[in-house]
């Protein structure tokens, strides 16, 4: 064989044997696709098993949103209860208010709850969805253990300026479960 014959067919064997190792690679990555491609269609069916602490996680939550929604419809009961006191003038001992201070009892959580909601977001951020419910409960029991010892208007208005800064935290049912959708619903028409 002459020397230019065989260098072409040691280029050729070569060749083939470059092309057998790279279509070898491929069909390892190309393996792996699919066995990644199976392990993340895996579907786990939706049981009561596994929905059901979905479903209690979402319950828990919601116990925040009913908080929330007394401390906005609190106002409506307290304003009559302190302007009663005003009409009947007397002095015993009962907290009475003006038109001013009860429309500031009654709009201090609605000012505020914005300011709560945007430092919600940074806590969840920093420390997680739960555990940033988990903290909002701290000032909400606060400002309503402060509401609840009051013996003047300043200490109402401070007492709902906290629970209504707490507010933040009541994102984490629209976040953490799977059927969000439905709890979401489900919560957003009771109540």
């Amino acid at each position: 064989m002459d020397p230019i014959g065989a260098s072409c067919f040691s280029l050729h064997i070569e060749e083939n044997n470059r092309a057998i190792i790279e279509e070898r690679k491929q069909d390892r990555k190309f393996s792996e696709i699919i066995v990644s491609c199976r392990s993340l269609s895996h579907y786990e069916g939706r049981t009561f098993k596994t929905l059901l602490p979905q479903i209690l996680a979402a319950f828990i939550a919601a116990g925040y949103h009913i908080v929330v929604g007394i401390s906005l419809a609190y106002s409506a009961i307290l304003i009559p209860a302190l302007d009663r006191n005003v009409t009947n003038g007397t002095d015993d001992g009962e907290i009475t208010a003006t038109k001013t201070e009860c429309s500031w009892i009654a709009s201090v959580l609605v000012i505020i709850i914005p300011l709560g909601a945007l430092s919600g977001g940074v806590i969840m951020d920093q420390v997680g969805r739960l555990n940033t419910l988990k903290l909002a409960a701290i000032p909400s029991v606060l400002g309503w253990s402060l509401i609840a010892a009051a013996t003047n208007v300043p200490m109402i208005i401070f007492g709902r300026l906290i629970v209504g800064f707490a507010s933040g935290g009541t994102r984490y049912a629209s976040e953490a479960v799977d059927i969000r959708n439905l709890l979401c619903r489900y919560f957003g028409t009771t109540g």
